[in-house]
């Protein structure tokens, strides 16, 4: 169900720097918005209420990424876009090592307009 592009998967010393760049380190670039229909794939704000289910989307998108949450919908697994930044991080903006790190992975689509993600297709990333 929750299938990572390769390159992820291979070096978990880099994935954790970019974890830890991005939660303690990366600049606050603008606001964000939720996805019009963000609730019914996460299957509503009962389980854990609107505001802790969306933090660390929030906090992810604040600074300019496009931030996505992953479960099986409909019967297939699929990451779904949660929080839209209001200001898109370019990768210029990141430090070296960072942008090194993140070359390894690239996606052939653009984010922005990119409400699911079939999961299995991020292996070949």
């Amino acid at each position: 169900m929750r299938t990572l592009p390769k390159s992820v998967k291979k070096d978990r010393d880099a994935t954790e720097l970019v974890a830890k760049y991005f939660f303690e380190q990366a600049p606050v670039t603008g606001k964000w918005s939720l996805r019009a229909g963000v609730e019914k794939d996460c299957g509503g704000w009962e389980k854990q209420g609107l505001e802790r289910y969306v933090r660390d989307f929030a906090l992810m998108a604040t600074k300019g990424l496009f931030s996505f949450d992953t479960d099986v919908i409909q019967g297939e697994g699929l990451y779904y876009l949660v929080a839209i930044p209001a200001h898109p991080l370019s990768v210029d903006d990141l430090p070296v090592n960072i942008k090194e790190i993140l070359s390894h992975t690239l996606a052939p689509l653009r984010l922005k307009g990119c409400a699911y993600i079939n999961g299995p297709t991020t292996e070949s990333w």
